[in-house]
């Protein structure tokens, strides 16, 4: 379903009202699309208005190598948390987001933990 020409502008009524805020969250390295959908507006919109505004839009920095083998082993050192989480609930995304890893070597780490993989989103059933 289409959105109404009116919210549309209300929501870019909002993100030009908060106009300081957003690029002090810019500047401080936070994602336009994730302000985006906060204010419920188009991503390349706001990123054209930030231009407008003379505010930098930072690029996320590339991790080393080195770095991202010390988050897949900080993953698997903290195995008895990774676990308790996914069982309480968490999923694959969330721990993916949470210890800053690839998806693949969850699921390749759970099939070695011998940890059945639940379908995409869902979560872990109460009972």
């Amino acid at each position: 379903m289409r959105r109404k020409r009116a919210d549309i502008e209300a929501a870019r009524a909002n993100v030009r009202r908060d106009a300081e805020i957003i690029a002090l969250r810019i500047e401080a390295g936070e994602s336009t699309a994730a302000i985006a959908r906060e204010y419920e507006v188009n991503v390349l919109w706001l990123r054209a208005l930030i231009d407008t505004w003379g505010t930098r839009r930072t690029r996320h920095k590339r991790r080393s190598k080195v770095e991202c083998e010390a988050a897949r082993r900080a993953f698997v050192a903290d195995r008895s948390t990774v676990t308790a989480r996914y069982d309480g609930g968490a999923t694959l995304g969330q721990l993916q987001r949470d210890y800053g890893i690839a998806y693949l070597f969850i699921r390749d780490t759970f099939a070695t933990w011998r940890i059945p993989i639940r379908p995409p989103g869902r979560k872990a059933e109460r009972g």
